[in-house]
C-alpha cells in the first residue's frame, strides 16, 4: 500500500541540519508517511547519518548519487521516486511545525479543487523566531 504522504528532502553536504529536518518529519501525525532523502553526492557525514537514521526509521528511504548531478535533477528524481499519494519537498535546513502535514492533508481533502497548500513560514535564528514575507496565493483555474 502506498503511503499517504511523501516528504522528499534533497541534500548536499548538510548532515548537521539534515538530522533536524528528518526529526521534524518523523514527528508528524499523518496516517502513513514516506521520508525520502536524496543525497546529491555529499562528501560530509550525510551517508553515515542517513544509514543510522534508516536503521531506526522504517519510513525513511535513502537514495544516494555518487556524483553530484545538480539540484534540478536531484529534486526531480525524488519526485519520480516518491510513492505517496501526496508529495512535498522539504529543505535540508528546514523543519516542519507540529501537525503541519496533518493540516495540509486536511486542507486538501476539504478543498478538492486545490492542487497545493502551504502554511506560514517562520524563520529561526538561535532562540529567536520571526515571520517574514507576505501571503501568497496560487489560485488558478488550471491546477
Amino acid at each position: 500500500m502506498n503511503p499517504q504522504v511523501t516528504v522528499a528532502i534533497p541534500t548536499l553536504n548538510r548532515a548537521r541540519s539534515l538530522a533536524r529536518a528528518v526529526a521534524s518529519v518523523q514527528a508528524q501525525d499523518v496516517a502513513s508517511l514516506e521520508i525520502l532523502v536524496g543525497d546529491n553526492g555529499s562528501r560530509d557525514d550525510t551517508r553515515e547519518l542517513c544509514a543510522a537514521l534508516a536503521e531506526r526509521e522504517p519510513r525513511l528511504r535513502y537514495v544516494r548519487r555518487e556524483v553530484t548531478c545538480g539540484p534540478f535533477t536531484n529534486f526531480r528524481s525524488l519526485l519520480e521516486q516518491s510513492q505517496g499519494e501526496l508529495f512535498m519537498w522539504l529543505g535540508d535546513d528546514d523543519c516542519l511545525g507540529p501537525a503541519y502535514l496533518r493540516d495540509c492533508v486536511s486542507a486538501l481533502r476539504r478543498l478538492p479543487d486545490h492542487s497545493a497548500v502551504a502554511g506560514r513560514t517562520l524563520y529561526s535564528t538561535g532562540d529567536a523566531t520571526r515571520e517574514e514575507g507576505r501571503n501568497v496565493s496560487l489560485e488558478s483555474e488550471d491546477p
